[in-house]
């Protein structure tokens, strides 16, 4: 009777991973087969065959995004997870590709518990090194100006995956490319992008710019309630927010 009661609170406990995170701030995609990670900051639907979030989600404030905090760089494996399904930072030991980040630490400097957060590997992939460092920040930068200048907004982003895709030493899948989804909801507006993987100059966001639906056929993620997505890049006044951000944490 005790191993019954044992084994009936885990399958209990384990629930909300599986259903989704409950205590989410934005509607999150179905995402059959994937346990999901709930810590504070975001929400992540890890697919444990691949070792890999299919899907990063968080609310992004305009407030937010001008959080002081150390990055810290502490990259650890997701304690959440089975050991068995956990990705491991060593994996990414001389493999040619970065720990990077679905969701940015710098969208979490503005709370000391949450930035640690996301250096967890269920919010990791392996990143092209001059992408992670070019366009692929080019666009978290402009995230963070759309989320200053419009109030908020929600983040999507997940990976293209092949079904042959190859993989690190532990197992994680390598994505063929990226996508990210970022939603206005109080305006009825979203922007699509969707990036390969591989190294790409940092600038203008056009030759980025793809469409809800291109993002359900490549991804296979459908985000609910989100509206159709623009057919040009939203202004970003990337200068603005350096300055907010500059005077939020004393220069």
């Amino acid at each position: 009777m005790t191993r019954l009661f044992t084994i009936l609170a885990a399958l209990l406990a384990a629930l909300p991973a599986l259903a989704g995170c409950p205590n989410a701030p934005l509607p999150l995609p179905e995402v059959p087969g994937a346990v999901w990670v709930c810590p504070a900051g975001y929400s992540a639907a890890v697919d444990p065959k691949r070792k890999i979030a299919l899907v990063v989600a968080y609310r992004l404030t305009g407030p937010h995004t001008l959080g002081c905090n150390a990055r810290g760089d502490n990259f650890h494996a997701e304690p959440s997870l089975p050991p068995e399904d956990r990705a491991s930072p060593a994996d990414w030991l001389h493999s040619g590709y970065d720990l990077g980040h679905q969701a940015p630490a710098q969208d979490f400097a503005w709370d000391s518990a949450r930035m640690p957060e996301s250096f967890s590997t269920a919010n990791m992939t392996a990143q092209a090194p001059h992408l992670n460092e070019w366009q692929w920040e080019r666009g978290e930068e402009s995230v963070r100006a759309w989320a200053l200048g419009r109030g908020e907004v929600d983040v999507y982003t997940g990976p293209v995956l092949a079904a042959d895709a190859k993989t690190l030493p532990g197992g994680e899948a390598i994505p063929d490319g990226y996508w990210k989804l970022v939603v206005d909801r109080k305006a009825g507006q979203s922007i699509a992008l969707e990036m390969p993987n591989v190294p790409t100059p940092k600038g203008d966001l056009a030759p980025s710019l793809s469409s809800v639906d291109a993002i359900a056929r490549d991804a296979g993620i459908t985000v609910p309630d989100t509206p159709p997505s623009s057919a040009s890049v939203w202004p970003a006044d990337l200068g603005a927010w350096h300055k907010a951000h500059k005077a939020a944490c004393g220069g």
